[in-house]
């Protein structure tokens, strides 16, 4: 199995995110990375850094108008902001 992990992991922490339908609070923490982390060194896998590729990979799976709403549109869900990490898509476009 192949291990990709960035210390922008560690940054995805939204305090919300919608699970059927519904507000809820999210079980993402940088706490929650550092213990997969661990787990897959303790396995034995090696941990790889990610690439960049840009946004061409993301536009030939997904249209023009999901990438918008992942990257704007998002916001207006929650009073604390997103509820995925969009941070990704301004940090490598």
């Amino acid at each position: 199995m192949k291990v990709y992990y960035s210390d922008k992991h560690r940054s995805h922490s939204p305090k919300t995110f919608i699970s059927r339908g519904a507000v809820a609070q999210c079980p993402e923490r940088p706490e929650r990375a550092d213990i997969l982390l661990g787990a897959v060194k303790i396995a034995g896998y090696k941990v790889e850094s990610p690439g960049s590729f840009g946004v061409s990979p993301l536009q030939r799976v997904h249209g023009g108008d999901y990438l918008d709403f992942l990257e704007q549109d998002i916001y207006f869900f929650t009073k604390d902001g997103p509820n995925i990490s969009p941070y990704w898509l301004k940090a490598n476009l």
